[in-house]
């Protein structure tokens, strides 16, 4: 499972960092918050679809690894 997210969407709070500190992380980038992926960092499906199920803006997005979006 590939996960990304929408820096669009995303608005910072940090709620997916929270959850899953091992595969996400906060940037900050002048005024601009969010989150990032951390490349090499791991983390269990069912962690990652918590993550994802917990975004307030629905900017975790998660894909099969045959690039089918999953979620939202």
């Amino acid at each position: 499972m590939q996960v990304h997210i929408d820096r669009d969407s995303c608005s910072g709070t940090g709620t997916c960092v929270r959850l899953v500190p091992a595969r996400l992380r906060m940037v900050k980038d002048g005024l601009d918050t969010y989150a990032e992926v951390i490349p090499d960092g791991e983390a269990t499906e069912e962690q990652l679809w918590e993550a994802a199920e917990a975004c307030p803006w629905a900017a975790v997005i998660l894909e099969s690894d045959d690039g089918q979006v999953l979620f939202p």
